[in-house]
């Protein structure tokens, strides 16, 4: 039980000290899903597994997979979690059973995109550039994302 206590207050300080630069990436929603803003917070609590909801509404995360650059910006800029404590705390979730549904993995930008179309209450991200470029083509909207 100690264990737990400790791992969770390691989870509870990794957040503590956000490093949020919301550089070059954009979180995208479907075009359905009914919100158009984020906290840091809920997009962090999504990301690692902690909820897979934003108050009653059940949300679905698309991630990219490790290797990929856009992954690591996001982790780093957007959540601002280092790679290796965003591993950290995905896995002490999973460990005290709190995450049951993994993220969905996109191996592309367009699947990442089409991803999140094709599902009426998912989040993703991708670049500023390429939201610019394909937002109308693949049917989703930015969501801000707001602080704290």
């Amino acid at each position: 039980m100690r264990y737990l206590a400790s791992l969770a207050m390691v989870v509870a300080s990794l957040g503590a000290f956000p490093r949020v630069g919301h550089a070059d990436m954009v979180v995208v929603g479907s075009s359905q899903l009914p919100i158009s803003q984020i906290s840091v917070t809920n997009l962090r609590d999504l990301y690692t597994g902690r909820t897979h909801q934003l108050g009653s509404l059940p949300v679905s995360v698309v991630d990219r997979n490790n290797d990929s650059p856009d992954r690591n910006q996001f982790i780093a800029k957007t959540l601002g979690f280092s790679p290796e404590e965003f591993h950290t705390v995905q896995r002490v979730v999973e460990y005290i059973g709190k995450s049951n549904s993994p993220a969905r993995v996109a191996n592309s930008r367009q699947q990442m995109l089409q991803m999140v179309a094709d599902s009426p209450n998912a989040l993703g991200y991708v670049s500023k550039k390429e939201f610019a470029e394909l937002a109308r083509q693949w049917r989703v909207k930015e969501i801000r994302i707001t602080p704290e």
